[in-house]
């Protein structure tokens, strides 16, 4: 056999055999598989059905996944499924904020992207097609690519700043929402409810504590050289919408069986070696005139007004209180001839609350 001739044929069967698997080999691409998106979520403002909510939406790339100039990420809102309505028509860029590890710029939106006239390194075009409901971020020519892994975040409605809700929820069901983002997928679920608000009752009970300090209030001895006084503290809580008012009123004058001590004249005050007597109130603008001190002996002269057995306001608040207190401040002095005995009368305090 020939050994030579042999070789020769092998050779050209190797070379013809070589050169017909060259356009093959010259047209093989390197498949890559898309990566899953990972820890997806997506937090509303509502979740009842036919309310407008805000989207903060947020998916991780895969751990060799960049988002490049050109490249789109894609939210689904499947609303040629009867799911989510989106209203790209009024969309502005405020309602859109962007971050991928840097703070992206909504360079405009629309019913599709358009990155004419860009230059910036962040921009961003968002078309929003208001029949499929997808919303589309398209980085444009000159965008820096983001790192690989990188968390996404993609705001829509009052999520971002200065932005207005413009997705509207659908019926009460649960909805599959889909994301592609560069060459990743992703979806997440979200449960639309006939209500997501809970209406808490309470009630608080209406309340009014008076604490009058002393149930006596002894002048002593009245002299015509010396106004005496005596005194005792009101104390007024109440949870009233419109506060409180404090009156007093008596039972007839400070007497001694069928005589008594003249009440106090109409210039509101007591003299000293005056017969008079009267009561005055810490609380300014009241019925009852205001003390500016009370002191026993008193100083001459001292401010008080009668008592009679109508009520005559010495206390109020306009709002609730707590622990409101007033002191009332009863005076009184004689003349060489006021008639010797033992004198009293009873005073009486009413405290309403407005509720």
């Amino acid at each position: 056999m020939n050994t030579s001739r042999l070789l020769s044929f092998s050779s050209l069967l190797f070379a013809t055999i070589f050169t017909l698997s060259l356009p093959v080999l010259k047209n093989f691409k390197l498949q890559v598989a898309a990566a899953n998106l990972t820890s997806i979520s997506d937090t509303m403002t509502r979740i009842q059905a036919s309310q407008t909510s805000s989207h903060d939406i947020l998916f991780t790339l895969g751990t060799t996944t960049t988002w490049d100039a050109g490249e789109t990420i894609a939210i689904d809102f499947n609303e040629d499924s009867g799911a989510f309505m989106v209203d790209g028509e009024t969309s502005t860029i405020t309602d859109f904020d962007i971050n991928d590890g840097t703070e992206r710029v909504v360079y405009n939106t629309g019913t599709s992207t358009d990155c004419t006239g860009s230059t910036g390194v962040n921009d961003i075009s968002i078309g929003i097609n208001d029949t499929t409901g997808v919303v589309t971020l398209l980085a444009c020519p000159t965008f820096t690519s983001s790192n690989t892994n990188v968390t996404v975040n993609v705001e829509y409605g009052t999520a971002a700043s200065g932005g207005t809700n413009r997705v509207t929820n659908p019926s009460a069901n649960t909805y599959l929402i889909n994301i592609t983002a560069a060459a990743d997928t992703g979806t997440f679920a979200i449960d639309i409810l006939t209500s997501d608000q809970i209406t808490i009752t309470a009630s608080v009970d209406p309340t009014l504590d008076v604490t009058i300090s002393s149930t006596t209030c002894t002048l002593g001895t009245l002299s015509l050289s010396t106004i005496e006084t005596c005194q005792y503290n009101i104390s007024v809580s109440t949870n009233a919408a419109n506060g409180y008012v404090s009156t007093i009123l008596d039972d007839g004058n400070l007497r001694n069986g069928t005589i008594d001590i003249d009440d106090v004249e109409l210039d509101n005050d007591i003299d000293q070696g005056s017969e008079e007597y009267g009561v005055a109130t810490s609380k300014a603008t009241q019925t009852i005139v205001q003390y500016t001190t009370c002191t026993d002996p008193a100083s001459n002269p001292q401010p008080a007004s009668a008592i009679t057995n109508s009520a005559q306001q010495f206390a109020n608040a306009n709002t609730p209180v707590n622990g409101d207190s007033t002191t009332l401040c009863h005076a009184a002095s004689i003349t060489g001839t006021t008639t010797a005995g033992s004198y009293n009368h009873t005073a009486t305090i009413i405290v309403t609350a407005s509720f």
